[in-house]
């Protein structure tokens, strides 16, 4: 086989670490009492046969065909034999997986066969199994039966260590990074290059520049994490793994939070690490990048194997189809859209916390979408709109009366409810139960004085879980327990329990499913149709066009345009969302003044046209704020968190219920 090719700045093998995998017939396995449980005797390398002593053997119910499923009848689906990949060359093998939590069986006997040098998909609904397959490969939890097979070694459960040394790395999509520290202090942490007994920081960021170079891009080594860009953070997280030397990279979600540049440039490094060596398991809701990257996908769906299919002999409605159970012929849902005239929200130039004169109006039974690059201004004008920030000057109009919000409990009072773009940090009490959360923004109405009825509360949850169709064992476990996209329907529940007038939505479906996704829309359809407003501010396109009755697009704080349906299309908005016109403007008059303007745009991916309006904006954008660079930062709640007693007003302090309540209600944007 080919050698994983050796980047610069991976530096001499780490301690402990496994010899290369063409030697794995001769390598030792790991010592069980530290390094994960083996299976003696160990399968011959590559033919991903069982060992014999596995007890996954005789896992009750479960064939030798177990986790396969007919597909026949899905068109465009070729459904692969059970065991057809025996012979291949598989660096990663799963027989017949099986996990278990209280009440949920979270993978039901997978099966999976990894090629050796292939990117392979892994696709789902949240709460498939997908989580739980990854932390059983990188070692974060044990199966409780099934064999894992890596490079012909077979283990019963592998420990972090173990899959560290088996060469497996995990980049997950909230990114393990210490923010104060460095880009090379990152990439060697825990493992420091030292001189002597003194850690040799000019080493590290010497290789850490190597790595980088290797990965084709230009970061500062010495850049502090905190003020890169979510696009480089990741690169971070590559390159991290990379210099441990990863043979098997598991990226989980990893363009969610990226610019549609950011994630050219991704998609092209993840090739780039393919086409050298490294074999890439790539899990991913956004079906057009499985296909346009990944050699094989795999289906889960209730915890068990679907199918593994190659992609060219699929398409995205029978890949679906796969997912979700059954056929779906469309993306939204079907809406009769009545907009009203009486209008129910209204900003009259805003400004402040970043936002420059902003002004709309948001009518009876209307999504108005925001458009906009990163960093163009959308979460700073909900913030405004939601009392998080308060304007410099300005005015909001509530149903036709000026508004003026101490804080977002007067917001929430008033009937506004805000969902945020980070669910987990701004969203959610994660270590709380489902239902405290559900609960939080509607304390008053189901207490008495200064105590929380438990059984209106249940009650409460027990309405939200089904409507919603959260999948969960128990609406008492923890929120962070969860999957991304049912934990995106418990913010949805807690404000939808509170039922504002006005909801903002802050890219609401942000690494959920397809199937979620279409429930979330659903519910936005049915809340505009009781004659409310939403605010719907979405990174997806076809997303924004598709739900949206207008858009208002923004960019560097100003907006600058607001489209009727008739006039969308993604040319329009983008052009809107670059500031075309109003850089032409500028551009013109630095031009007029005889001021001189460079363009040196890098990986793009779509170069503007080279004539007229577009090169003169792009080479006014190039010299002011280039867009591969650092974006401004987002303004961010810098308060420290409460913790969950005093969020619910339990704590002994001095404060009344009400102002608990209030500042409950504050917290839980």
């Amino acid at each position: 086989m080919t050698k994983t090719e050796h980047p610069p700045g991976a530096g001499p093998e780490p301690a402990g670490s496994l010899p290369d995998v063409s030697d794995a017939g001769t390598a030792s396995v790991p010592s069980a009492a530290d390094n994960g449980t083996a299976l003696s005797p160990p399968a011959p390398p590559g033919t991903g046969q069982p060992a014999g002593t596995s007890e996954a053997s005789g896992i009750a119910g479960h064939s030798e065909t177990s986790g396969t499923t007919d597909t026949s009848g899905v068109s465009g689906i070729s459904s692969i034999a059970a065991g057809e990949e025996a012979s291949e060359d598989l660096i990663l093998s799963l027989d017949r997986i099986v996990k278990t939590y209280p009440g949920v069986r979270a993978l039901d006997g997978v099966s999976l066969g990894v090629r050796r040098g292939e990117i392979h998909g892994l696709v789902g609904e949240n709460g498939a199994g997908k989580s739980t397959l990854i932390k059983t490969v990188s070692g974060a939890i044990s199966p409780d039966t099934g064999t894992i097979t890596v490079d012909g070694r077979d283990f019963r459960s592998l420990t972090p260590k173990t899959s560290e040394e088996l060469g497996i790395s995990v980049i997950y999509q909230e990114f393990n990074l210490a923010p104060n520290l460095s880009a090379a202090e990152n990439i060697f942490l825990g493992r420091p290059v030292r001189r002597w007994i003194t850690v040799d920081r000019k080493a590290m960021a010497a290789r850490a520049a190597e790595l980088f170079a290797w990965l084709g891009v230009d970061i500062d080594p010495d850049a502090e994490v905190s003020g890169l860009t979510v696009g480089y953070q990741q690169i971070v997280e590559i390159a991290k793994a990379v210099s441990r030397k990863a043979r098997l990279l598991i990226m989980d979600e990893p363009s969610a939070p990226l610019t549609s540049a950011e994630t050219s440039r991704m998609l092209k490094m993840a090739r780039t690490l393919r086409d050298r060596g490294c074999t890439i398991i790539y899990i991913s809701h956004r079906l057009d990048e499985i296909f346009s990257l990944c050699d094989r996908v795999t289906v889960l769906r209730d915890g068990g194997k679907i199918a593994t299919l190659p992609v060219a002999e699929t398409d995205v409605p029978g890949l679906v189809s796969l997912m979700v159970g059954r056929e779906m012929k469309e993306t939204f849902p079907p809406r009769e859209r009545k907009v009203g005239e009486e209008v129910i929200l209204e900003a009259r130039d805003l400004h402040g916390n970043g936002v420059k004169g902003v002004s709309f109006k948001a009518h009876k039974g209307e999504i108005l979408g925001f458009g906009g690059l990163v960093g163009s201004g959308r979460t700073e004008t909900a913030q405004l709109l939601f009392g998080a920030r308060r304007p410099d000057s300005g005015e909001i109009l509530l149903n036709g009366r000026k508004a003026e919000f101490a804080g977002a409990g007067d917001a929430v009072e008033a009937g506004v409810a805000l969902v945020p773009e980070d669910r987990k940090r701004e969203g959610l009490l994660l270590e709380t139960a489902v239902e405290e959360n559900i609960s939080l923004a509607v304390l008053p109405r189901i207490s008495r004085g200064p105590v929380v009825s438990r059984s209106k509360e249940r009650a409460l949850a027990k309405r939200f879980v089904e409507s919603l169709k959260i999948k969960l064992p128990s609406a008492s476990v923890a929120a962070g327990s969860l999957s991304g996209g049912n934990q995106q329907k418990v913010v949805l529940s807690k404000w939808l329990a509170s039922e504002p007038g006005v909801i903002i939505l802050d890219e609401p479906t942000r690494g959920v499913d397809v199937g979620a996704k279409y429930e979330i829309y659903k519910l936005i359809g049915s809340f505009v149709d009781e004659g409310r407003a939403v605010i719907l501010i979405s990174s997806e396109m076809e997303e924004l066009i598709g739900l949206s009755d207008r858009i208002l697009v923004m960019s560097e704080g100003r907006q600058t345009g607001i489209l009727e349906r008739s006039e969308f299309s993604q040319e329009r908005v983008m052009e809107l969302a670059s500031n075309v016109s109003g850089r032409a403007s500028e551009a013109a008059g630095k031009i007029a003044a005889g001021g001189g303007m460079s363009w040196a745009p890098q990986d793009s991916g779509s170069t503007p046209d080279s004539s007229g309006a577009w090169a003169a904006a792009w080479a006014s954008t190039s010299s002011s704020w280039p867009w591969w660079s650092s974006s401004p930062s987002r303004a961010r709640i810098s308060s420290p968190r409460p913790t969950s007693s005093t969020w619910r007003g339990r704590s002994p302090c001095s404060a009344s219920p009400r102002s608990a309540w209030r500042w409950c209600s504050s917290w839980a944007a």
